[in-house]
């Protein structure tokens, strides 16, 4: 199905949106997890949790460059928190 049944304008629009304002928005909320955690883990444990189990692959395929159409390989560079968790699980 996908979006072959909008017209490219809206295609075009739907990419900024998400790009420029919903990710962002949601990776603010992210980023502001990490700024509470001591432990630079989601969960503030000690290890990572099943949350960053989940949350760091999801997010490295996020950039993956050129992998999403629209999507900024450079998305991250906003969030260094996000960073430093991506780095320290790997």
């Amino acid at each position: 199905m996908g979006f072959s049944c909008l017209d490219k304008d809206t295609i075009l629009n739907v990419r900024y949106m998400l790009n420029d304002i919903v990710l962002p928005k949601h990776l603010g909320f992210l980023e502001s997890m990490l700024e509470k955690s001591s432990s630079g883990w989601l969960a503030d444990g000690d290890k990572p949790s099943i949350a960053d189990f989940c949350y760091v692959p999801r997010l490295k395929w996020l950039i993956e460059p050129g992998l999403h159409d629209g999507i900024d390989s450079q998305l991250l560079t906003s969030f260094p928190l996000i960073q430093k968790l991506i780095e320290k699980f790997e």
